[in-house]
């Protein structure tokens, strides 16, 4: 069969339009194939972000949770713990204060591993605190699996709070077998204090007495000698009571000492009083209760080294 040039040329111009329509649907095509994947992704991405946010969700309330049982555990030992002049309203906040610094300090999960190797009465206490914690979470199951939920959200209801109180009741004699080691520590301490600082004072009378005696009986040639003389007396006074101020001092007294400068150098006003005069009383108390949460902390299962905790109050 014989084809014309025309013919021929139709033909390949054919060829031409339908080979770039092939090409046409073999781009939309291959387009389609890959928008479907990154619309899976996108689904996902969506999916694996909604499953993450439930996790941490889960493992942020969780931890608070904990973390609210073993405060309350503390808490509820500290509570044996503190000496009689302590047991009143006003040192509640120094109390939860140095609580919660200890468990900062320490960190919730390393505390409960340390109760656990410490005794049974506290690997007990340990076991109450996961109790509770677990039995939390689950009554929040519905809060926690909604997209809408907020950690401020999951709460501790009475009835949780109330039993475990009651299994920290069932500990009770071993509990107050601890504070009565912990207040029988802080007391000894509040003697000492209290001995030293009368000594202290006593002995301060004795060398003022003294610097101002010899003042008075000064005999010198002329004035100007007198005063060099007199001058010399006072530094020796001075330096008598600095060193005698200086001394070593039980933890307690080291610990007010360090909460005085404190705040005067960093103007505390909560303990100063009306008259902008340092509130002593104030100060005592904060310093008895640091101690007794540092002594608690001991029979926790925390040694402490007395001369590094005598080095951080200096």
């Amino acid at each position: 069969m014989h084809f014309s040039r025309k013919q021929i040329r139709e033909s390949a111009t054919l060829k031409m339009v339908k080979q770039a329509e092939k090409d046409v649907l073999e781009k939309q095509l291959n387009e389609s194939k890959t928008i479907i994947p990154e619309v899976n992704d996108v689904m996902n991405e969506s999916a694996l972000a909604r499953s993450n946010r439930f996790k941490n969700l889960r493992i942020n309330a969780k931890a608070a949770i904990k973390e609210h049982f073993l405060t309350e555990a503390i808490k509820y030992i500290y509570n044996e713990c503190m000496i009689p002049d302590l047991q009143k309203e006003s040192t509640n906040v120094i109390r939860d204060t140095v609580i919660r610094g200890f468990i900062k300090e320490n960190g919730v999960e390393n505390i409960l591993r340390t109760l656990n190797r410490k005794s049974l009465f506290l690997a007990d206490i340990a076991k109450a605190v996961k109790e509770s914690t677990d039995e939390v979470v689950k009554a929040n199951e519905d809060k926690l699996t909604n997209p809408d939920t907020k950690l401020a959200d999951v709460n501790v209801d009475p009835e949780y709070q109330d039993s475990f109180i009651d299994k920290m009741g069932q500990q009770k004699e071993e509990i107050q077998d601890v504070g009565a080691m912990v207040q029988s520590h802080v007391a000894n301490n509040v003697e000492d204090f209290i001995a030293s600082n009368v000594e202290d004072k006593q002995q301060i009378k004795e060398i003022l007495d003294e610097v101002k005696e010899k003042v008075a009986n000064i005999k010198a040639a002329n004035a100007d000698v007198a005063e060099d003389i007199k001058e010399s007396m006072i530094i020796n006074a001075k330096r008598k009571i600095h060193d005698l101020k200086s001394s070593k001092k039980n933890l307690l007294e080291s610990m007010v000492k360090h909460l005085a400068k404190r705040v005067i150098n960093e103007n505390h006003t909560v303990y100063l009083t009306e008259s902008k005069t340092i509130d002593t009383d104030k100060i005592v108390e904060t310093a008895e209760c640091m101690l007794t949460m540092l002594v608690l902390s001991e029979a926790l299962g925390f040694e402490l080294n007395e001369q590094e905790v005598h080095a951080m109050y200096k």
